[in-house]
């Protein structure tokens, strides 16, 4: 067995509307939409980011909804999620909390369009390619990509 673990790293943010490789390595690629709390200079800003695949007012895959909740259902609101990390951490301007994902997270194909939206705050869409050969892959590493 592979051990399982999740990534957020920084190369995984991309534009809404990207195309990405289906990722090498697995055969088990989810998608999932999540409201990320950014803390900003002057305070927190809120975006939907992580169509990387994370969710939470609408995922829709392929004209299907997958997922389908609103911010109202969060469990604690963002100013509680705010002041509780607060008490344990110094949150300078940079950090992102994720607030988690609703049911109905699934898998995604090659081929896939995957969009999401969060009301009153943003949607976002990618679409889901072949894997990268690999002197792709390795090109791009070599240009900093």
């Amino acid at each position: 067995d592979r051990p399982f673990y999740f990534t957020k790293s920084p190369s995984a943010v991309i534009a809404s509307g990207s195309t990405i490789p289906y990722p090498e390595g697995t055969d088990n690629f989810h998608h999932e939409m999540e409201l990320v709390i950014a803390i900003g200079y002057g305070g927190q800003k809120f975006y939907p980011i992580e169509l990387f695949l994370t969710y939470l007012d609408m995922v829709v895959v392929n004209g299907q909804i997958k997922q389908d909740s609103n911010i109202d259902r969060l469990i604690w609101s963002v100013p509680e999620i705010v002041s509780d990390l607060s008490k344990f951490y110094h949150l300078s301007p940079g950090d992102l909390i994720y607030s988690g994902t609703p049911s109905g997270v699934g898998a995604v194909y090659p081929g896939d369009i995957v969009e999401g939206e969060i009301e009153h705050i943003g949607s976002i869409s990618l679409n889901i390619a072949p894997p990268a050969p690999k002197a792709d892959i390795n090109a791009k590493k070599l240009q900093g990509l």
